[in-house]
């Protein structure tokens, strides 16, 4: 047992760091696209508006290249969506 190594915490801290906000941000365009079909149930709208308060702080807080990216973002795939 004591031969044991130990693994190193630090890429799991990279991952959380950095692959935990992506997903978030990636996240967004599904919901929005199922929003605007009015394919999400009416009870659930509180728990909804809970998910994007992050979301909203960083697009009134954030600098203009970050807000800009993640608005990008989201039009590029909900337009692509839009269009089918």
């Amino acid at each position: 047992m004591s031969d044991d190594r130990k693994r190193p915490l630090w890429p799991w801290i990279v991952v959380l760091l950095f692959g935990l906000p992506v997903l978030y941000v990636l996240s967004m365009w599904p919901l929005l696209w199922l929003w605007s079909r009015d394919m999400i149930p009416n009870w659930s709208h509180p728990a909804i508006s809970a998910y994007i308060i992050p979301m909203n702080y960083v697009l009134t807080r954030a600098p203009k290249p970050a807000q800009e990216a993640i608005v990008g973002y989201i039009k590029a795939r909900f337009a692509r969506k839009m269009r089918k």
